[in-house]
């Protein structure tokens, strides 16, 4: 039987994660991604040159002249290698963050006009681009709560404005470089949706339902399940399960 007890239940509720540790990762994850057509690339390549903010948008390679092209999963890895290793400067830095935005957005592009207006001001800048340094730094290490918490004001909205946790966890996550033991992943609506139909003790008592901010605790328990059901898989897929594959299969089921 391909699944313990525990997940058995949970594919009841999202088939899709019957489908886990069956197709390859690059397949999964490395070439997930979506194409100038459908993402805001001239927006934010006109928006970030009108506001004057350093770093652009960067499509996987090779990058043409005319600005057409896709973001997979696996370009914004190659993009966090230099964060990762500590060489990243202050630009590649935003270079990702516009990047990983851009992914994760849609033609509306909600939200990110104010993101990227916080950026404008130098001293602004600085300090959030420490922010983001600061929780890549922490996520890297395995600290799935600290970095959470370190891009969430207590009581007072987030780190960086109008930057909520289901963009957040996204930078969280890309940060990881692809590492498929990665603690950092994605936490947004359609996965928490997806995660309201799992009738399980335990991933009720997580108490994470769409439209609401959730905590640091909230995030560490998501991260945790997500650690247990990526282990599960692994004692018969044969290799390495990343906890973004589930991510990705609870994503797919909570539209």
């Amino acid at each position: 039987m391909f699944w313990h007890s525990y997940m058995e239940t949970a594919a009841m509720a999202i088939p899709s994660l019957d489908s886990l540790g069956k197709l390859s990762r690059a397949k999964v994850i490395d070439d997930h991604g979506f194409s100038n057509e459908t993402i805001p690339v001239a927006w934010f390549d006109s928006h970030l040159a009108a506001a004057g903010v350093p770093g652009t948008v960067r499509l996987d390679a090779p990058e043409r002249p005319d600005r057409t092209g896709r973001i997979s999963r696996g370009g914004l890895f190659a993009l966090a290698e230099p964060l990762v290793q500590g060489a990243a400067s202050d630009e590649q830095v935003l270079d990702l963050f516009w990047s990983v935005l851009c992914w994760g957005s849609d033609h509306r592009s909600r939200n990110n006009k104010q993101r990227i207006s916080s950026f404008v001001d130098h001293s602004d800048r600085k300090r959030h681009i420490a922010s983001l340094r600061y929780a890549a730094a922490l996520i890297v290490k395995g600290d799935a709560k600290e970095s959470y918490r370190a891009l969430v004001r207590n009581g007072a909205g987030y780190e960086i404005p109008s930057l909520g946790p289901a963009f957040f966890t996204k930078w969280l996550y890309f940060v990881g470089a692809g590492d498929v033991r990665h603690r950092g992943i994605i936490l947004d609506d359609r996965v928490a949706r997806a995660l309201t139909l799992i009738d399980l003790p335990e991933v009720q008592a997580l108490r994470i339902k769409p439209g609401e901010t959730w905590t640091s605790n909230q995030y560490l328990g998501y991260v945790t399940l997500a650690t247990r059901w990526a282990g599960e898989c692994e004692q018969v897929a044969q290799r390495s399960v990343g906890l973004d594959e589930v991510e990705k299969d609870l994503w797919a089921s909570g539209g």
